[in-house]
């Protein structure tokens, strides 16, 4: 119980030190504070906006679309992962590119899955619709399909011709 206390006093203190090092650097002026106002003004301005409805209808608008991103995404994924996991033609297409972009973290791969393909972020744009319903699908898709195919092991490259499937 009492590492617990230490614990949230010294989380309480690092945040409360970073939030008067923001202030110092606001007040410093440096930055101009259109762009980098500082908590005092920040932390005003979103009281006085929790008392507006206006704000609260954006929260709750902006929270139906990021459940409904994730959901659409989820289950355009899903099912795309479950069909490329299961059928071996479309999984020996598909294959080669999922293993060459199977490392790459999801914080990086959506930036540029979207970036490559333009008309995917002008249809998101103007439709008004997530990126998350663009990007996320990739990556539970290959979440599923790795988890219905293992990832090939240590010397099992048959696409980059491993030394073991050369004839001896």
């Amino acid at each position: 119980m009492r590492r617990g206390v230490w614990r949230f006093v010294g989380s309480a203190a690092v945040a409360l030190a970073l939030i008067g090092l923001w202030q110092l650097g606001a007040d410093a002026g440096l930055i101009s504070p259109v762009f980098f106002p500082g908590p005092d003004r920040s932390f005003g301005t979103l009281w006085e906006q929790l008392h507006e409805a206006e704000f609260w209808y954006a929260f709750v608008e902006t929270l139906r679309r990021m459940a409904l991103g994730f959901v659409s995404a989820a289950l355009i994924g899903i099912a795309a992962g479950a069909l490329i996991g299961l059928s071996r033609n479309l999984r020996d297409y598909v294959e080669p590119t999922l293993e060459l972009i199977r490392p790459l973290p999801a914080s990086a791969v959506i930036p540029v899955f979207v970036l490559l393909i333009p008309i995917a972020f002008n249809v998101a744009k103007r439709t008004g619709k997530s990126l998350l319903l663009i990007g996320l699908p990739m990556v539970a898709g290959l979440s599923v399909v790795h988890g219905l195919i293992p990832p090939l092991g240590h010397g099992q490259l048959p696409y980059l011709g491993s030394v073991k499937d050369q004839p001896q």
